[in-house]
């Protein structure tokens, strides 16, 4: 889906964090 720099991709695409991780390291 999303490929961002992060090696916790896949496990923030389990958790609701998903949209707070994504816009954290932006």
């Amino acid at each position: 889906m999303i490929e961002f720099e992060k090696p916790n991709i896949t496990k923030i695409d389990e958790n609701k964090d998903y949209g707070k991780f994504v816009i954290e390291p932006l």
